[in-house]
Order: structure tokens, then C-alpha cells, then sequence
């Protein structure tokens, strides 16, 4: 069985010690190997080539060889950086742009005597016009058709080949949700068309896609962009994710009341406060830069705009739950009571199902109560998850999340992420395999590990059957069998430094450098250079599938000085 690592974008790993500690450059996981891209900009990178671990699978699906099975890495690094393939030296130069001018240029003399014998430069004819390279044509796309459904989660991307009026050699970027799909293991930019490799897309998701055409020899010369089509994916194993906010958009149609007399839920970014040395209001989200809190609190200011003298509410979107025979909701969650001994102080999580009979027109059914004993150490960004069943799901389903504070303690809450999958059976709410479970308690049964679930997990553990991991020391051949210890069946990434790479260089910083855009150095010029190569690999028991960067797209941002996307959140800094 191959194992891969698959990546939306490569990650890197700088590292460099210099006026400001240590660059922070895009990090990417591949199993078995990583390699390094310097872009040609003054960055520091250190390259990473390991000799065991699994395959290496781009965000095109482009598989690297195995690097199980011994052969060597290729050498070269990135074209950009003068480089031949896909996998740079252990160690990858710093390109500078300083230039050096002549101090004098040379003068050809021609004396009066020897004028006539002198060649002579002739002028351009008046009409003379110079040639402009032209664009090529715009590319049409092909396949999948425009607004196709139910596709599998690979699936390639082809579009009709452009035409360029002087017949030079072209190449395409694809365009996914917005994002370029350069980067990866592979690091010639773009693809030779007309299709792509199959690409990991997540299921049961709606994507758009474009194409544009650039001129090998001047990638600046490009034809217009394709026209825009839709896909999307089918739904995987059953389930069906019926909300999913992260919360970055203004949210229109969540609802805040309640009859406090502070403390209100609003959306934005909070700002840190302390109640004594206790962490009452968190510095900033999650996730991103935008969630829901209660209140605006002044610095410095615990007891201004917190839950006071009664109840805050705060009300999702309706979502469809038609069809499942069970619900997980996941999200991340602050709060914090201070001292308060009243036990009517608490955060509660309820899910609503319609009822016309109620008072409030809804069954609540509580999925979490954080009183007194529950609430210490909450004050802390927290993803958790929960399981419900054996309600009359359907139409017009409902979170509610409630802060209480009776009296007037210093009482603060927030959410963010906000995630409902509805799932074909009931297997999450019964014991055995798949069933929810907590990590810091297993309550699995014999046999069976509670395991983070997804790519990047939002606080759902499930219990699963342990899976061998590959043994870092005795990897085997390709597609041997994994002989590494017992554990949960996920990828396992280890990072390590080679000894024998360390050097210390001498390097020029231009002024345009990425080094000093990631704040690495205070300002351009000559810089002590500590430089060592690192070896990461995926040693666990199974891929690490990224996709495309329209996956998660806020776990993305778009790097100006690089050119292209990074896994900003979850950069591996050394």
C-alpha cells in the first residue's frame, strides 16, 4: 500500500538566525521528502530530504518516487533559482540582486582620418515599426462540464488548448475558488495542459475553476482568463455538512437577544483582558481574525461590557437535517466565570428542533453545560464536538448558545467555527468504532484508541482500530508492510535537523528580500548566515491529504513577496 503526503501548497521551512531570530517561510508536509523553494528572492530557506517515509503527492497528484525505497533525491532546486528538478540541495544559495556598475565605460574613438573606414550604424526607416509580442488566445475549458455534480473527491481539470499568433510554447495556470495552483513539490509553475493530474478536492463542496495560458519564454505574457465554471463533489461516506461558518463574513443571519444588562453578543475581533492574572476576554479568534463574544471590553477593564444581571442568546442559521440519522456539531468556545459561586453562571449549547407546542417554537436538546466545576480552565480557545440522535430530524434545525450570569460576576464567552454534519446512520452516537469519544478520557472499550478526525481536526475524536505506523529506523521496501509501533491511523510528521549540513555564511540582503518583508532581518544589507538542512517526514499510518488551498481557504494566505499561497496558520517554525 503507498502511503502519501498531499499538499495544497508546499510548505518550507526557513530558517536563518539574523537581526530578528528566525524566518518564518511556507510550510508544507511531504512524506518522505520536502522540498525547499528559495523563489529567487534573498529568502532563507534550508532544504528537507529525507531517506525514508511515504510518497510525496502535490497539489496536482503528481507522486514523487518512494522515498522508501533508497534512491536519491534529485538535485537542482527550483528553475527559478537556476535549479534543474524538483528537489533542491541540501542546502539552497540566497540570490541577491545587488549589481555592480563599471566605473567607467569604454570610449571608441574614431579620428578624422579614418572616418571613411569607419562602420557606419544605419538608422531605421521611418515606417519601421517594432514587434509586439502578442498574447495567446484564451483557453476554453472542457471538463468536468459546466455545473456538473456528484464527482468524485479526484478529479482532473481539462480545458482546450490556447493558440499563440508567433508559435511560442505555452503553459497554463488553473485558477481553483481564486487560487493559483502553482507550488508543490513540483516546481515548474503551472501545467503543460490540456488537463490536469486528478486533484484532492474536498466532498460534497461547490468550486469554481478558470484557465489562463502564459508564454513559456515571458510567463508576463498571458491571454485572457477562461470563462468560469462550477462543480461540485459528492458527498463521502454519507455524510453531509448542513452548516459550516467560520465566521470571517459578517454573519447576517445569526441573531443575537437576551435580557442582560451587559454583555451582549457581537462579532468582531476581541481584545485581551485579564481579570487578575486570569485570562477573561481571549486576545483575538480561534481561528482568523472574526467571531462572536460578549462584549466590547476596554483594556484593562474586566468588568466593562461582561454578562451581567441575566441571559445573552445568540441564535444560528437554520440548517436541514432531512435524512440523518444522527448530527455531530463541532466548534471552538471561550469562557470564563471568575469567582462567581452562583451556579445559574454558565455557557450552554443547545440544538434546536422545531416544535409548534413549545413556548419558543423549539425542543431543545443540551449538548453542553459549562457550570461551576465544568468551567474551570475553559478560559482558553477550545475545539470540541458533539453527538445527537434519535430526534425527528428535518428542516429548520438550530444552535442556541447561551451565557447566564445572574448577578454581577465578571462572565465572558465567545465561539468560532461553527460546524453541523449530518450523518446517514447512528453509528457516532453508540459505542465500537466511530463513536464520539474525548481524548483526554477514553471511554472507547478494549482494543479501540479515541482519534482525531479530518485532515485538520476541529475537536471531533472518534474511536477507531489502532493502525500500524512505518518505523522510522526500518522503513522496508516500497509497499512493504508497516512495522512501526500501534497507534491511531492518521500521518505522523517529524521534523529533524541534519548535523553535518551546518554552515555560517556571509550574506547580501537586497531590499526587496522576502527575509526582511517576513520581518526576519530590520533592514537590507550583509547578514551572518546560520544555515542547516532539515529532514521532515510522514511516518504514521496514513496520507496527509491537503487538496487544493480552496479546501481551507482560510487556513491559507496569499504571500505577495513568494507569489503564492501558504499554510500561514500551521507553518512549521523552527
Amino acid at each position: 500500500m503507498q502511503r502519501a503526503v498531499t499538499v495544497g501548497t508546499m510548505l518550507l521551512l526557513t530558517v536563518a538566525i539574523c537581526d530578528c531570530g528566525s524566518s518564518e517561510n511556507d510550510a508544507g508536509t511531504n512524506s518522505g521528502r520536502t522540498t525547499a523553494d528559495s523563489q529567487a528572492d534573498g529568502a532563507i530557506t534550508a532544504s528537507h530530504i529525507s531517506g525514508s517515509g511515504n510518497n510525496v503527492v502535490d497539489d496536482r497528484g503528481i507522486i514523487a518516487p518512494d522515498a522508501r525505497s533508497g534512491d536519491p533525491p534529485a538535485v537542482g532546486g527550483h528553475p527559478a533559482n537556476g535549479g534543474s528538478g524538483p528537489a533542491d540541495a541540501d542546502m539552497v544559495d540566497v540570490a541577491s540582486d545587488a549589481a555592480a556598475a563599471s566605473d567607467a565605460a569604454d570610449v571608441a574613438q574614431v579620428s578624422d582620418a579614418a572616418a571613411d573606414s569607419a562602420v557606419q550604424m544605419s538608422e531605421p526607416e521611418p515606417d519601421a515599426q517594432m514587434s509586439v509580442d502578442q498574447a495567446p488566445s484564451a483557453p476554453t475549458l472542457f471538463s468536468p462540464g459546466n455545473g456538473s455534480s456528484e464527482l468524485p473527491a479526484e478529479t482532473a481539470l481539462c480545458w482546450n488548448p490556447s493558440s499563440d499568433p508567433e508559435g511560442d510554447a505555452l503553459r497554463y495556470r488553473v485558477f481553483v475558488d481564486g487560487s493559483d495552483l502553482k507550488g508543490g513539490v513540483v516546481a515548474v509553475e503551472g501545467f503543460a495542459g490540456p488537463c490536469t493530474e486528478p486533484l484532492h478536492f474536498d466532498p460534497d463542496r461547490t468550486f469554481q475553476w478558470a484557465v489562463e495560458a502564459y508564454e513559456v519564454s515571458d510567463p508576463t505574457v498571458s491571454s485572457p482568463r477562461s470563462s468560469t465554471w462550477t462543480f461540485s463533489t459528492a458527498r463521502e461516506g454519507g455524510d453531509r455538512v448542513v452548516l459550516d461558518d467560520n465566521l470571517e463574513q459578517q454573519p447576517a443571519q445569526w441573531t443575537a437577544s437576551g435580557d442582560a444588562s451587559s454583555g451582549q453578543w457581537v462579532w468582531g475581533t476581541p481584545e485581551g483582558v485579564l481579570d487578575g492574572s486570569a485570562q477573561s476576554q481571549p486576545a483575538g479568534c480561534a481561528e482568523g481574525s472574526s467571531c462572536f463574544f460578549t462584549g466590547h471590553n476596554l483594556p484593562g477593564a474586566p468588568s466593562d461590557e461582561d454578562v451581567d444581571g441575566g441571559s445573552v442568546v445568540l441564535l444560528s442559521p437554520a440548517f436541514d437535517l432531512s435524512g440523518a440519522g444522527s448530527v455531530t456539531v463541532s466548534l471552538s468556545r471561550f469562557f470564563y466565570r471568575g469567582d462567581s459561586e452562583d451556579s445559574g453562571t454558565r455557557l450552554q449549547l443547545e440544538l434546536l428542533a422545531p416544535d409548534p407546542s413549545a413556548p419558543d417554537g423549539f425542543h431543545a436538546s443540551v449538548l453542553e453545560a459549562l457550570d461551576r466545576p465544568q468551567a474551570a480552565g475553559a478560559n482558553v480557545w477550545t475545539a470540541v464536538a458533539f453527538s445527537a440522535c434519535d430526534l425527528p430530524f428535518g428542516p429548520g434545525f438550530r444552535l442556541r448558545i447561551t451565557v447566564t450570569d445572574p448577578g454581577d460576576n465578571i462572565v465572558e464567552a465567545a465561539i468560532d467555527r461553527v460546524m453541523v454534519t449530518a450523518h446517514e446512520g447512528s453509528e457516532g452516537c453508540e459505542h465500537g468504532v466511530g463513536a464520539l469519544c474525548d481524548p483526554k478520557g477514553n471511554a472507547c472499550g478494549s482494543g479501540l484508541l479515541c482519534c482525531a478526525v479530518g485532515t485538520l481536526n476541529r475537536g471531533i475524536y472518534r474511536c477507531a482500530e489502532p493502525a500500524a505506523a512505518i518505523d522510522p529506523d526500518h522503513p522496508g521496501s516500497a509497499g512493504g508492510p508497516y512495522s512501526g509501533e500501534l497507534g491511531c491511523p492518521l500521518p505522523d510528521l517529524t521534523v529533524r535537523a541534519e548535523p553535518d549540513t551546518v554552515a555560517i555564511e556571509t550574506v547580501d540582503f537586497p531590499s526587496n528580500a522576502c527575509a526582511l518583508h517576513e520581518q526576519c532581518i530590520g533592514g537590507p544589507g550583509r547578514r551572518r548566515l546560520l544555515r542547516f538542512g532539515m529532514n521532515t517526514r510522514n511516518v504514521g499510518a496514513a496520507d496527509l491529504v491537503l487538496g487544493v488551498p480552496a479546501n481551507h481557504p482560510d487556513e491559507y494566505q496569499y504571500d505577495e513577496c513568494h507569489g503564492h499561497e501558504r499554510w500561514e496558520d500551521r507553518a512549521v517554525r523552527v
